[in-house]
């Protein structure tokens, strides 16, 4: 991940009021779990909403969770 990469995760996350925490076992695959801000302190502590294994999987999920949240806001819903 490069740090423009990261900027621009960190960005989305603040975003949508989430955490994110990794987890690199040393295959190569760095795991993530995305959390509601605030509510846990480390990976293996965490209830994820999410898990992702690797920066593409985990960007996938937090676009499409940041666009619910886009529609949830648009058709007036409360989450």
């Amino acid at each position: 991940m490069t740090k423009r990469d990261k900027a621009h995760m960190n960005a989305v996350l603040k975003h949508c009021n989430l955490d994110v925490f990794t987890y690199s076992p040393g295959d190569g695959a760095t795991r993530y779990k995305f959390a509601r801000k605030g509510l846990y302190q480390d990976y293996f502590a965490c209830e994820p909403r999410c898990q992702a294994i690797g920066f593409k999987e985990a960007m996938t999920w937090l676009y499409g969770y940041q666009q619910s949240l886009i529609d949830h806001h648009m058709n007036g819903d409360k989450i």
